[in-house]
């Protein structure tokens, strides 16, 4: 029987992380901090070729990928929003289906980016490979179903208890 790798990333990593971090922040809080690692360590890797190689085409190249970056961002911040008002805590989030063929390609693009530039492995290298992983764990963990939080109990109550 062939193993699903999507299926089992989503229910054996990122979901049971997303719960263990619940009484932290939601799945979408942390689907928001991959993001922000993503744009920063492509940012760091674009500042990098421009200041080893300032040739105009390079920093023209530099800011279309840039400027890609951003609307992807923007694109996936919408999703993260757009996804956090539809879900409700417990049931499960309908982008667990909808998402399956993006999360797929980016799982492709992850380890074909990863097996491509750890041949050749230097601080460019390292924040493209951080930025790949940060754009596959962002898919995943806007799949995964928030979990609600945990009940606090007040002092007083405790007390009473007791």
């Amino acid at each position: 029987m062939p193993v699903d790798p999507d299926a089992v990333l989503l229910e054996h990593v990122f979901q049971p992380c997303a719960d263990r971090l619940a009484s932290w922040t939601t799945c979408f809080g942390l689907a928001r901090g991959a993001l922000v690692l993503a744009c920063e360590s492509q940012a760091l890797t674009l500042f990098w070729d421009a200041v080893r190689d300032p040739t105009s085409v390079n920093l023209v190249l530099s800011g279309l990928v840039a400027a890609l970056t951003l609307w992807g961002a923007r694109q996936a911040w919408g999703l993260i929003k757009r996804t956090e008002r539809q879900s409700r805590s417990g049931c499960m989030n309908v982008q667990r289906i909808a998402l399956r063929g993006q999360r797929l390609s980016w799982l492709g693009v992850g380890i074909c980016c990863t097996a491509a530039l750890s041949t050749q492995f230097d601080i460019r290298a390292a924040f493209n490979i951080l930025a790949c992983l940060a754009w596959v764990a962002l898919i995943y963990f806007v799949s995964c179903t928030p979990r609600p939080p945990l009940m606090r109990h007040s002092s007083r109550m405790v007390a009473a208890v007791s």
